[in-house]
């Protein structure tokens, strides 16, 4: 197999949103986008998709039943130092926003989520994760 003959990898994008009109969304969107994408409703189901595949980048819901968004953010930081992580907020909050930044959050998007923005977004963090 020469340079020219490999299949490029799609970059790997999990969601973790408990609102199921936000998940089906975005993985529309992602996956036309050409993302793999994996979906999960809470902060737990993400954390245990971890065990299967490592993402890379991950777009995180600041609320979330059970644990929430910053906890589910922290469990993630201990595990995954260098993957972006873009919070995701129906609330656009400085101190929500200043307390994510300080537990490890790459970005903040706030919704409702403008699509061209979250792309451009998502572009800059996987070029400086690459």
């Amino acid at each position: 197999m020469t340079e020219n003959d490999k299949v490029p990898v799609k970059p790997m994008i999990l969601i973790m949103d408990d609102t199921a009109v936000v998940l089906e969304l975005l993985k529309r969107y992602l996956t036309a986008q050409r993302y793999e994408v994996l979906v999960a409703e809470t902060g737990e189901q993400g954390l245990a998709l971890l065990e299967a595949a490592t993402p890379d980048l991950i777009l995180l819901d600041v609320r979330m039943p059970g644990m929430g968004g910053i906890k589910t953010l922290r469990e993630l930081r201990s595990k995954l130092k260098n993957i972006p992580i873009i919070m995701l907020s129906g609330v656009d909050d400085v101190q929500i926003a200043q307390t994510a930044f300080d537990y490890g959050a790459t970005d903040y998007v706030t919704k409702p989520i403008d699509l061209a923005t979250l792309k451009k977004v998502m572009a800059t963090h996987l070029v400086f994760a690459a």
